[in-house]
């Protein structure tokens, strides 16, 4: 069912998972010290359920150690590692165009560029 300007109708409180081509390409992963460009690829990890994040200046590792891999979730992007642990949950904000995550050194965000 669509509504008369085309958009898919969301789920009362069932936010809509994006696809993982939608949020392949650049993205900043921002801390209050740190801002490391990376790239969120579509070469598939299947040990990680997930796919390759490409860190050119190994920024991350800082961040979020063992981070290999990213996926969607229903809230967001998951950061994880090899072994499909999800080390970071980045949720949308309510403009849908950042993600904060909780991590042990603060508030981390995420946005493309």
């Amino acid at each position: 069912m669509t509504h008369e300007n085309g958009e898919v109708p969301q789920e009362s409180g069932s936010p809509m998972m994006r696809e993982a081509t939608e949020l392949a390409g650049h993205w900043v992963v921002k801390t209050a010290n740190t801002q490391c460009a990376v790239t969120f690829a579509m070469q598939r990890i299947e040990s990680a359920n997930g796919w390759t994040i490409v860190d050119p200046s190994a920024c991350l590792a800082g961040v979020v150690p063992e981070a290999v891999a990213w996926r969607p979730t229903p809230e967001g992007v998951a950061l994880a590692a090899a072994d499909r642990r999800t080390l970071a949950l980045f949720s949308w904000e309510r403009s849908g165009a950042v993600a904060t995550a909780a991590l042990p050194g603060g508030t981390a965000t995420l946005h493309r560029t």
